[in-house]
């Protein structure tokens, strides 16, 4: 592809001009703004915009997959019957079958939820080759996701989130497939964050790329007891905590307690419980502009959650209260 320089260079006013064309763009898309997925916690924690990424980091089988189809489903039931309107859910580990009874799960009944196919799945299915399974690298989802809303619909269709499950599990594009060691494994990883972070602009719409924390050792815990992964704790590509605009973290306490005993660490006390979640408000890039400083701040914040049988996450400030022994700022 030949470069083009002048696609790079803009004037003052014609980049006054794009801004006012994206807050039009904005105001005639409201439901691209998107709240933060755990109830009782929007407007607390910004809104994620179009154009930006956010990262939901856990170690395994610590809710980043449930987090992520959370936000996805949620993004989906607010566009219901907007026209085109569309979410895309890209994912390696999940099947499209599997999705669909998840989807059934969480809203209940014996059909899908979504109206007018305003969802899309991209990903495997049972009865797929080989060979097509390993064709889903960065380049090829991508492609895949603009055929979505622009060929398989009678219209063009416009992204409201796209959500994509996960970073170490995309398979590699052609040129780094026969490379096997850990350094190439950690530049794929790398240049696959970047293209998902530049994909968001593409697509105008925020994204969601769920992300493993380190397996074998954490190196930014929230506390002692409390493994909550921090920056550190996505070292194994630095992309993973410098490239998003917004970085979550997850932590269930009932893979590292025994199920029902106290935890007391600093200022905690707590039961763990099989449905108990610790969400940690790692990133927000832009946070001094939106006006979430001082008081407000909600960057290093910290929040008990519970995780409902249908896979939603819902936050209760009276359990905060009771099992934080300090006052809490902030929190309505």
């Amino acid at each position: 592809m030949t470069f083009n320089p002048a696609k790079f260079v803009k004037t003052a006013q014609q980049t006054w001009e794009d801004k006012l064309a994206f807050n039009q763009f904005m105001k005639a898309n409201a439901h691209l703004a998107l709240p933060f997925h755990v109830e009782g916690l929007e407007g607390i924690v910004p809104d994620q915009y179009p154009g930006e990424l956010a990262i939901y980091a856990a170690k395994s089988h610590q809710g980043k997959s449930t987090a992520l189809r959370d936000v996805t489903f949620k993004a989906q039931k607010r566009i219901e019957g907007k026209p085109n309107a569309l979410v895309g859910l890209v994912s390696i580990e999940d099947t499209s079958e599997g999705t669909a009874g998840k989807q059934v799960k969480k809203y209940g009944g014996n059909s899908l939820a979504y109206q007018d196919d305003q969802f899309v799945f991209i990903g495997n299915s049972f009865g797929m080759s080989m060979e097509d399974m390993s064709q889903l690298n960065v380049g090829n989802i991508i492609e895949t996701l603009e055929y979505g809303r622009s060929k398989k619909f009678a219209d063009i269709m416009q992204y409201a989130h796209i959500g994509i499950d996960y970073a170490q599990i995309i398979p590699p594009d052609p040129e780094r497939r026969k490379m096997n060691n850990n350094d190439q494994k950690r530049l794929q990883i790398a240049d696959d964050v970047i293209r998902i972070f530049h994909a968001c602009k593409k697509f105008k719409c925020p994204i969601g790329l769920a992300s493993q924390a380190l397996l074998k050792t954490q190196r930014d815990n929230y506390t002692q007891k409390m493994r909550i992964p921090g920056a550190a704790d996505l070292a194994e590509a630095g992309e993973l905590y410098s490239i998003p605009d917004i970085v979550y973290a997850y932590w269930q306490p009932k893979h590292d307690h025994p199920m029902n005993t106290m935890v007391e660490e600093g200022n905690w006390n707590f039961k763990v419980e099989p449905n108990l979640v610790f969400v940690r408000i790692v990133k927000r890039r832009n946070a001094e502009e939106m006006g979430y400083v001082g008081e407000r701040d909600v960057v290093g914040r910290v929040f008990p959650c519970h995780i409902e049988p249908n896979g939603g996450f819902v936050y209760d400030k009276s359990y905060h209260d009771k099992i934080y022994l300090k006052p809490i700022r902030n929190v309505p």
